[in-house]
């Protein structure tokens, strides 16, 4: 990386702190604004958890820009785009949906904790205090939810449907199609992404091009640092669109690209 390039980065790593501390203030604001409903707390939980989520993955991103590659970024990419998928089919129906995506996520964790106290009971003296110590705190933190539709645990899919699925109930199948499911290439480290990516063509004639082992040197693109921002800011529209309509902010994308654009200006 020459010296312009460098100081290009800095200006997109600059524009994205800026922005994710902005959502960091909406998201702040947004939640002493929203009125809470006590008989449907999980709502607000689930919902404000997400949106944290989505803040604290572009933040990660915003912080090591090495990952912005084709190798890598749709790792970070890809769950960013679920999870605004997720938000988006919640948003349908709210007060059931978070009850599913809670009791999927409590089940799970049970079971978890039943699988590894198995194998530590095989492992007799051996065991690790400190294992026993991750058991207990991991039960604390299920017992602590007193939700009373908490009753099953299920190893399928939390929402009952597939993430495809919920893209099209949701009316974002384009989304799906054009984002996640090529991110998810990568994610499962599928032959349509390693084939590109983790190979190369044989200098050598006789080997009739053969496909060699290759490590991606990563250049950095920041069209990926654009996407992280993206995504951030389409789970802050389906937040406000479906809780704070008369509101009329400047979307985080929006300010997101007047930041870079001011940046590269003053360059």
């Amino acid at each position: 990386m020459n010296e312009q390039e460098f100081l290009q980065l800095e200006l997109y790593v600059k524009s994205m702190k800026d922005t994710i501390e902005l959502s960091m203030t909406r998201l702040e604001d947004r939640w002493n604004a929203w009125s809470i409903n006590a008989n449907e707390i999980e709502i607000h939980e689930v919902i404000g958890a997400i949106i944290a989520r989505q803040i604290s993955l572009a933040k990660s991103f915003a912080d090591n820009p090495q990952l912005w590659n084709n190798d890598l970024a749709p790792l970070f990419l890809r769950a960013m785009t679920e999870n605004y998928i997720t938000l988006h089919w919640i948003l349908q129906e709210p007060l059931d949906r978070v009850r599913k995506f809670i009791e999927y996520g409590i089940g799970n964790e049970k079971l978890q904790i039943e699988k590894r106290k198995l194998i530590l009971e095989g492992q007799g003296e051996n065991s690790n205090e400190s294992e026993n110590e991750m058991i207990e705190s991991r039960t604390q933190w299920i017992d602590f939810h007193r939700y009373s539709f908490l009753t099953t645990v299920d190893v399928g899919s939390w929402s009952g449907i597939s993430t495809r699925q919920m893209a099209i109930d949701s009316g974002c199948k384009d989304f799906y199609d054009l984002v996640y499911d090529p991110f998810s290439n990568c994610t499962h480290s599928s032959w349509n992404h390693i084939g590109k990516y983790n190979v190369k063509i044989s200098e050598n004639p006789m080997h009739k091009f053969l496909r060699l082992p290759y490590v991606h040197p990563g250049e950095i693109e920041s069209i990926y640092a654009n996407l992280s921002i993206k995504y951030l800011s389409m789970v802050f529209n389906s937040f406000e669109e479906k809780y704070f309509q008369e509101e009329e902010d400047e979307s985080i994308l929006d300010f997101y690209y007047s930041k870079l654009e001011k940046a590269f200006e003053g360059k």
